[in-house]
């Protein structure tokens, strides 16, 4: 490891004594070196600097650690709000519309981010069919046992039914996954595949019915959101895929997300005709009550308009008439209105002094704006000198800006937001009302993360709910924490250069359960002589299935082979391919006692066999690891006379009585015979 050099390795005392000590030599007229002579005091001053100038550059501080982070592509990450279920059992008093708050007893606000009707959504029926015959199971997701819904019973090619009583259009309905598998499922990412495909179908509707589904084709807890025309909802395996069997545990409606945050103003974006009277409509609880500023823009920029009310005849809805008459038509976004929190609004505009470096002071009691709901709208200089309200959005520092960069730093110690000085940042001109923060919300971050049934209720009329265990609020990463995960990633990269590297990379494909990985570098079951003489690396994966000798499908070594052909080196070939199952018969004499059955010896010898742990795929079976793991056995004395074999004429023997199988094979227990006692 590189030891940083100590620049500060000197005191003032130091210091100043080698300077005197250097004076004789430069000038032998000079005698007196007590503190009355000027030129000793010159020396302490200089002495002084270099000693603050030491200090100086032996100091690393956060800003310049921050900036040499950043040329790694290491940056730190935002701050982020929890997330949490609520269940709603009951039909509540009333309509809660999106964005409506709830508090905990400690005064942790959280915002629905979606809405709660007045009549939650009955499943009046879940049944499997099976042919002609339909089986309520009900009754076992009421006692907790679970369903396999595509193979119920043991049968292929089952059916789920739910049948739903409800007023609206649109269910969402909870699914509750067995996580019954040995190997965790890796993160998704944007564009991952399921690992089986579901197809979702009403009886009275020709398109898809699923919305959104969270749960990635049932493989993790989540909601599928259907659109319904008729009562039913039907689901029918179409590809099981090659991972484990799908068991539900409970399936159940009334679960609606909240996020932990305090939404002061918030920004929505529409694409406007050209008309004196356009309608907008809102729904959320801020548009409700909240104070409108709408923009259009125009050839020039956004420009701030008047809006109207108008009588909806619904008190669940907002209706705003906007002329949008000069608003570009080029098929964007040229309608914005800020709704605003009444308490709030007048503290969200600010006067510009047009001076660089500008700073305002915020009010928010310690709470954390989210980056992703922190927008500002400004007066902003255009090229052509007219000015136009522009959107400016927060950075972490000006040192990648230009003097045309509409953004800002927010010093979260202080609660203020700073601006650039004209040449790292724009300026906003001088004016009233100039500075506009047209979207914040607040979180407690880190904070948010509540235990399961926090105590929430609703801040209007006080009724309680219940919530599962909030998560995903974190709040801004410190640069300890990102120098930490900067020395993680150096030494874990992502790149693929060794055998460990490219089973790391198939293990960790987003999406999938990889119960095992082998990379064999220069092997290709292509070749006749299974030797390449390409730069080939073959990589062997089995997936984390319920099924004896499990082999991945098209889809999983697609997938594999994506996320390692990301990785790998230039001029590389990979092959990615499932394993060659072996068979192999064992016999040998034990020494042990009468009550030791061939059943125990089978699965010792089961669990040697077992890749995954110790053993890897294509590993030797060797004659001492099934004489040492059959002694293991309790009541186990001896084990003699060991030999092992396989039909298959890829396998050997070696002169130790081990046998050798293929570089891409897993050996498994055909025939045991077990002799003496």
């Amino acid at each position: 490891m590189i030891q940083s050099k100590n620049l500060d390795n000197q005191t003032f005392e130091e210091i100043t004594a080698h300077a005197v000590s250097r004076i004789p030599g430069l000038s032998g007229n000079w005698t007196n070196f007590n503190l009355s002579d000027p030129g000793i005091t010159l020396v302490d001053l200089f002495a002084w600097y270099k000693e603050m100038q030491q200090y100086h550059l032996n100091f690393f501080s956060d800003e310049i650690a921050e900036r040499l982070l950043a040329l790694t592509g290491t940056y730190l990450l935002p701050e982020k709000a929890a997330e949490c279920m609520l269940l709603i059992t009951e039909d509540p008093e009333r309509d809660y519309p999106a964005l409506t708050k709830l508090e905990t007893k400690e005064g942790i606000v959280f915002e629905l981010a979606e809405k709660i009707p007045d009549e939650i959504p009955e499943i009046t029926g879940i049944h499997i069919i099976d042919g002609r015959r339909a089986v309520d199971v009900r009754p076992l997701l009421n006692e907790g046992a679970g369903i396999s819904p595509f193979r119920f019973e043991g049968k292929n090619e089952t059916e789920l039914v739910m049948q739903f009583n409800t007023q609206d259009d649109v269910v969402s309905v909870w699914f509750e996954i067995s996580e019954h598998s040995r190997t965790p499922r890796n993160p998704l990412e944007n564009g991952t595949e399921p690992p089986r495909i579901i197809e979702w179908y009403s009886e009275s509707m020709a398109d898809n019915p699923v919305i959104y589904d969270e749960t990635n084709s049932l493989s993790k807890s989540g909601r599928i959101a259907f659109k319904l025309d008729g009562k039913h909802i039907i689901g029918t395996l179409k590809d099981p895929g090659c991972e484990e069997e799908v068991i539900i545990r409970k399936i159940e409606v009334g679960h609606y997300k909240a996020v932990q945050k305090e939404t002061m103003s918030d920004i929505r974006k529409f694409v406007a005709p050209n008309d004196t009277e356009y309608k907008v409509v809102f729904d959320d609880a801020l548009a409700l009550v909240g104070e409108p500023t709408v923009f259009i823009r125009t050839e020039v920029g956004w420009k701030q308009i008047e809006a109207t009310n108008h009588d909806s005849g619904n008190e669940w809805l907002r209706e705003l008439i906007v002329n949008t008459s000069d608003a570009v038509q080029d098929d964007g976004e040229n309608l914005m209105v800020c709704m605003t929190d009444p308490i709030h609004f007048h503290d969200l505009f600010f006067d510009s002094t047009g001076m660089p470096g500008q700073e305002l002071q915020l009010e928010l009691n310690g709470k954390m704006p989210v980056r992703d709901h922190f927008i500002l709208i400004c007066d902003t200089r255009e090229p052509d000198g007219s000015v136009a309200q522009e959107e400016w959005r927060e950075v972490n520092d000006f040192h990648s800006c230009d003097s045309r960069s509409r953004v800002f730093i927010y010093d979260r110690d202080h609660e203020r937001i700073i601006f650039g000085d004209g040449e790292r940042g724009a300026i906003v001109p001088a004016g009233e009302n100039a500075i506009f923060v047209a979207e914040i919300a607040l979180s407690e971050c880190a904070g948010g993360n509540v235990p399961k049934n926090a105590g929430l209720y609703f801040s209007e009329n006080l009724q309680q709910v219940d919530n599962d265990e909030a998560s995903g609020g974190r709040n801004r990463e410190t640069i300890e924490d990102a120098m930490m995960r900067f020395r993680y990633r150096m030494n874990h990269t992502k790149k693929c250069t060794t055998v460990e590297d490219y089973e790391r990379a198939a293990k960790e494909t987003p999406g999938l359960r990889v119960a095992d990985a082998h990379a064999v570098p220069g092997f290709d079951r292509m070749e006749p002589t299974r030797n390449s003489r390409y730069p080939v690396v073959t990589v062997v994966v089995v997936p984390d299935s319920d099924v004896q000798r499990p082999q991945p499908d098209k889809r999983f070594l697609n997938a594999v082979k994506k996320n390692i052909d990301d990785r790998r080196t230039v001029g590389t070939m990979v092959r990615v391919t499932g394993p060659l199952y072996i068979p192999v018969d064992i016999s040998l004499e034990i020494m042990a006692d009468e009550d030791i059955t061939d059943k125990e010896v089978r699965n010792r010898i089961q669990e040697v066999l077992r890749t995954g742990g110790r053993r890897s795929i294509g590993d030797l079976i060797a004659l001492m690891d099934i004489e040492s793991a059959v002694t293991e056995i309790r009541g186990v004395m001896n084990a003699r006379h060991i030999y092992i074999s396989s039909p298959s004429p890829e396998c050997a023997r070696n002169a130790y009585g081990d046998l050798v199988i293929p570089k891409d094979a897993i050996a498994y227990l055909r025939k045991l015979r077990v002799t003496g006692r």
